[in-house]
């Protein structure tokens, strides 16, 4: 286990072939760490739901359109399930199409 404020997790990074599978990765571990498409493939094959994630991280999130991976993820097995887990998207590119709007006491 790694102690992070306090606490022990036992952590999991899965890659492709190597290193710890992804079936006992998903039965062993606390916290994932993998691609898009593993994640999906999990999802997908039923060795987790997403009932059973706390938070999900999806990182290059600008990417989350179209037939993306972060897309289909989303569509079919984020929005359908009851209990979604707490998602934060980071990006390090600038939004696309962005447009200010000045606040004002409506907005809040």
């Amino acid at each position: 286990p790694t102690s992070v404020g306090g606490a022990a997790w036992r952590l999991g990074l899965v890659v492709g072939m190597g290193g710890l599978g992804l079936r006992e990765a998903v039965r062993s571990r606390q916290v994932l760490v993998m691609t898009p498409q593993l994640f999906e493939k999990a999802l997908i094959h039923a060795m987790l739901r997403m009932e059973g994630v706390a938070l999900l991280v999806l990182d290059e999130a600008h990417h989350m359109r179209g037939n993306d991976r972060y897309a289909t993820i989303m569509k079919y097995f984020y929005l359908p399930c009851g209990e979604r887990p707490r998602v934060l998207a980071l990006t390090a590119s600038p939004v696309e199409k962005a447009h200010m709007v000045e606040p004002d006491a409506a907005t809040f």
